[in-house]
């Protein structure tokens, strides 16, 4: 018998129901409860956040794809403060990116044949030279401390001097340049530069520094005019270089384990029970989610920290983290929730409560925590939306306000907003946004994005269907429902551009009882 299998109602129904049960049990071994957070790097721009029960058997898999994430970020020039600043020591402004990673790799290479005992990225940050994103800076003085920290000879201060007055650096009496629009570039560390990273949307430090580390051992001990033709060879074959990344990749990642290792020690006693006891509440808070939510956090590779108190600072990490303000990472420290999307990792707590015995009811304490994962979850959702997308749903966000207050009958105080009234956080304008609006320190006004978040949260918390409420604000008012509609398909809009970005995530291995 030939033709397509014909699955009834009933079969793609199970098959929804195990597909979701699958998300629930993976996401929920992805859950951390009152742990501490620690800030762990290979000393190489690799960074993650991990937790004491990393070290733990049943979260092996767990710490595998987070070290493989941390490998595999696309770090930025701006989050690399080290490459930042030598990237704009050049007088040009912004410079060439490929030209700056090639001149980076460059002098990696020098190190490996000079200063074998340390990397260049090393010295430079020894020296305490870098750049945060959008920070004041002073050219030449970058200049001279980098000059500085090189430490090696005279013929390298004249390429950064070239670099630092032309956009440009010769070596070998080869050009590195960027010609007009539609050459290519010139130079064999350019061009490397170029090959190593071009599949990245954003240009970033990843595979330069495991080319770097993998080749370390080959070009020590050749001169720098064999040290160059073998650059330009290897700008010409790409499986040599990938095998040197690769080289790299595991130097950095035995690195990374064996920091953890030495940072948590040994696995605590009572670690099975208290995992087995995790899991059950991660559970039932992951129940609260919505398919499409369960299956984007799922395939971006998320993970909770948990803490059972009034905010996240017993989950946090104590150390600041990168690229993030002191001020910031303060006030992250003091929220309900927040999302590190850098980490992959959601940060989640009970949130303050004008009466603690509130969250004796464990009900209520787990959908306070699946609304801050939701809350969280929507600004994820309108990261992933076009400029038209996101104009349209901040229109609708903001009509809300002018349709007037709403009545009594549902202007109760909230349960998952503790002394809220749905007026209050349905209010782009009301006092609980007034951080979010435009100021010296926030550029972007953010408070319509605040209310879509929230209100997306109600829909699955105190007005969701499972909690057979007929008379709801979001099937009462007409604004309401607007602006549930347009939050729906933006999800739905998330979750397919997810699937895309994410193809190559396989499902579940819990599908069907597998």
């Amino acid at each position: 018998m030939t033709g397509k299998r014909k699955f009834t109602r009933t079969a793609i129904e199970r098959h929804k129901t195990s597909l979701r049960e699958a998300y629930i049990k993976t996401l929920a071994q992805r859950f951390y409860t009152d742990e501490q957070g620690t800030l762990v790097s290979n000393g190489l721009s690799t960074e993650l956040i991990c937790f004491p029960s990393d070290v733990q058997a049943h979260h092996r898999p767990l710490l595998n794809i987070k070290i493989r994430n941390a490998l595999s970020y696309a770090t930025q020039f701006v989050d690399v403060e080290v490459m930042n600043a030598l990237r704009h020591v050049s007088y040009y402004n912004p410079p060439n990116e490929y030209l700056a990673l090639g001149l980076y790799l460059y002098f990696a290479d020098e190190f490996s044949r000079k200063r074998s005992t340390t990397t260049f990225l090393s010295a430079m940050r020894e020296a305490g030279i870098g750049l945060k994103a959008g920070e004041r800076f002073d050219r030449k003085s970058l200049k001279e401390k980098t000059q500085n920290a090189l430490g090696l000879d005279e013929s390298h201060s004249n390429i950064l001097d070239e670099w630092y007055n032309n956009g440009r650096y010769t070596i070998q009496k080869k050009l590195h340049t960027c010609p007009p629009a539609g050459h290519p570039l010139q130079g064999a560390y350019a061009q490397l530069a170029h090959k190593i990273s071009k599949d990245y949307t954003y240009l970033g430090m990843n595979y330069a520094i495991s080319y770097a580390l993998g080749n370390k051992d080959h070009v020590a001990a050749l001169p720098a005019e064999e040290a160059y033709k073998r650059t330009e060879e290897l700008a010409g074959l790409s499986k040599e270089a990938e095998t040197l990344i690769k080289k790299g990749d595991h130097i950095r990642e035995e690195k990374i384990r064996s920091t953890i290792q030495n940072t948590f020690g040994a696995v605590p006693a009572t670690a099975a029970t208290e995992a087995d006891e995790a899991q059950k509440q991660a559970r039932s808070i992951l129940s609260i989610l919505p398919d499409n939510v369960l299956e984007i956090l799922y395939l971006q590779g998320y993970m909770f920290a948990y803490s059972n108190r009034p905010d996240i600072k017993q989950c946090y990490p104590a150390d600041d983290l990168p690229g993030i303000s002191r001020e910031q990472n303060q006030l992250s420290r003091n929220s309900k929730a927040t999302r590190q999307s850098r980490y992959r990792m959601f940060f989640l707590s009970n949130g303050i409560r004008s009466n603690p015995t509130e969250l004796t009811d464990e009900v209520l304490r787990n959908m306070v925590v699946g609304e801050g994962i939701l809350h969280e979850s929507m600004h994820l959702v309108i990261d992933s939306l076009s400029t038209e997308e996101r104009n349209t749903l901040r229109i609708a966000v903001e009509d809300i306000r002018k349709n007037g207050r709403f009545p009594d009958s549902h202007n109760t105080q909230l349960r998952t907003h503790d002394g809220n009234t749905l007026d209050e956080v349905m209010d782009y304008q009301s006092r609980l946004y007034t951080n979010y609006g435009k100021n010296d320190k926030n550029p972007v006004d953010t408070r319509w994005e605040e209310v879509a978040c929230n209100c997306f949260a109600l829909m699955h918390t105190e007005y969701a269907p499972s909690r057979q409420v007929r008379n709801t604000p979001f099937n009462d008012f007409s604004s309401l429902q607007g602006v549930s509609r347009l939050i729906n398909e933006a999800v739905e809009k998330a979750l397919l551009r997810s699937r895309a970005q994410f193809s190559h995530v396989m499902l579940p291995n819990h599908v069907n009882g597998k």
